[in-house]
């Protein structure tokens, strides 16, 4: 698994300047925050994307099983700056490649491949799908250290501990 230091390497490795890095940066940032195998990434279309309330993305994982994964805000707001300059129709990849189509297994390997500030055993490692919970708990566990602690919604007879977000116009009560 990735530390934290080890993500923001990760994270800052594409060049932001260009469509390319933006796309991979998005990418990366969806990778990471959601565990998704490279193979459901790439299969990704606009549909699948749910980025209103209760922020998610679906996809079919092994055996077709349909799935559906929350997203962080911070991944919501990259994906938005994504989609805004993406475009496209449902049925269109979230991840295309220059020419419009999905970006295939083989292209994502090869970006890892191609130079960039990332060392493709760190990427190996945070993308391994063991198939244990253990393992995805702990990938969780490593991006929760990385969210502060903030509450901006209102807390009716209750408290919250530890690394939470509760949003503006978010109630909880006890």
């Amino acid at each position: 698994f990735l530390g934290p230091a080890e993500v923001d390497a990760l994270l800052a490795a594409p060049d932001r300047s260009t469509w390319l890095g933006r796309r991979d940066h998005a990418l990366l940032v969806l990778a990471v925050q959601t565990g998704l195998r490279v193979s459901e990434l790439t299969a990704l279309n606009i549909a699948d994307l749910h980025l209103g309330d209760g922020p998610h993305v679906r996809c079919h994982g092994k055996g077709r099983k349909e799935r559906a994964t929350p997203l962080t805000r911070q991944t919501v707001d990259v994906l938005r700056a994504w989609m805004r300059e993406r475009t496209g129709t449902a049925t269109d990849p979230v991840l295309p490649t220059r020419q419009g189509h999905p970006l295939s297994v083989d292209a994502i390997q090869w970006l890892v491949d191609s130079g960039r500030r990332v060392e493709p055993h760190i990427v190996r490692g945070w993308w391994k799908d063991t198939g244990r919970l253990d393992d995805m708990l702990e990938a969780n566990r490593l991006i929760l250290e990385t969210i502060e602690r903030k509450v901006d919604g209102e807390l009716d007879n209750s408290q919250v501990d530890g690394r939470v977000i509760v949003e503006a116009g978010a109630r909880l009560t006890n």
